[in-house]
């Protein structure tokens, strides 16, 4: 929050390893980069002193979330706790809680700079001083953070994208790479992407590595160099024809044409939010060998595969709900 200068290099050197509360940092320098400055410290340290009584659920909160964005590097870890609850086992990186403690901090500086901007006035007698140091006070904060995030944004995009083949056809590989400015590598360095998923996607590849953010499943999908590997989609018995007509990352339509009973395959991790329409009809995914799949008789089919896991129905109706209260209670603040 204070040091006058961050980048990759100096987070090296703070050190990945022995980490305890006080040294140490996990993960990279764009899940930790906080900077704040002097100025803004100076006030919300002040508006706590002044506010923090008056607003102490507000205090509360601050110092939760500032516990929990300490992750299992604090004992006792409440992120620890929390992470073993359901749900929020998916959470990966503690730091990101910094999100959440930063509005009461927006807060309590906020208190802060009025407060002192106030005795200001009452020292001086002459509101437009006031206005003048007041404005010299935002410039040199604004002027501060600019010139710590300029230096980050130079160092982020240095790094040439290599040559990949393109190809109009979805198909998966194996594993991922790292790439610097010499092409790709086998292990990350200081300055280096984390990965080449978002290289290949762009030109038509996946991947049956992990992704930035997995979701905790079996990997069964096969790679293009796999032996085992028989395309993206196929009938297991080859009883038959298929086409893909379209693909996105939820959604995946063929036309399958069978001369007898037979089951489609589809080249994708199984889970449970996988739902199909076959010729415009619910019917269940089934699991075949950790991949997604469905049972048909001898026809002709139009078939979709959708995913549409109930998690997400879950998250979208409290995120509506919770939105519709807030609206609700400041109609009745307003009013």
């Amino acid at each position: 929050m204070l040091w006058p200068q961050q980048g990759f290099e100096l987070y090296r050197q703070w050190g990945l390893y022995q980490k305890d509360f006080l040294v140490g940092l996990n993960y990279n320098l764009d899940e930790n980069s906080l900077y704040l400055g002097i100025l803004p410290v100076v006030f919300f340290l002040w508006g706590i002193f002044k506010k923090g009584r008056k607003h102490i659920a507000l205090l509360i909160i601050f110092l939760i979330f500032l516990w929990l964005s300490f992750g299992t590097n604090i004992e006792p870890s409440l992120y620890r706790l929390l992470h073993s609850l359901p749900f929020y086992r998916f959470m990966r990186v503690a730091q990101r809680y910094r999100f959440y403690f930063m509005i009461p901090l927006i807060v309590f500086i906020g208190f802060g700079f009025d407060d002192l901007v106030k005795k200001l006035i009452q020292a001086l007698n002459n509101s437009a001083v006031k206005k003048v140091i007041a404005t010299i006070f935002i410039l040199f904060t604004v002027g501060d953070m600019l010139r710590v995030n300029n230096q980050l944004i130079k160092e982020s995009f240095t790094i040439s994208e290599p040559i990949v083949d393109k190809t109009d056809k979805f198909i998966q590989r194996c594993g991922i790479l790292n790439y610097d400015n010499t092409g790709f590598i086998d292990q990350p360095k200081l300055i280096s992407s984390f990965s080449d998923e978002y290289l290949y996607l762009k030109n038509g590849w996946g991947t049956t590595g992990n992704c930035y953010e997995p979701v905790k499943i079996n990997i069964r999908s096969n790679c293009n160099t796999d032996p085992a590997y028989r395309g993206e989609l196929y009938l297991l018995n080859n009883n038959g024809i298929i086409n893909e007509k379209g693909r996105s990352p939820n959604n995946i339509s063929l036309n399958a044409h069978l001369s007898a009973d037979d089951y489609i395959i589809i080249n994708q991790n199984y889970d449970p939010g996988w739902h199909a329409l076959i010729n415009k009809t619910e019917k269940k995914v089934i699991n075949k060998n950790g991949l997604i799949s469905m049972e048909l008789p001898e026809g002709k089919y139009e078939v979709i595969f959708y995913y549409l896991p109930t998690t997400f129905i879950i998250g979208s109706v409290v995120s509506l709900t919770s939105i519709i209260v807030i609206f609700v209670l400041l109609l009745k603040r307003l009013n």
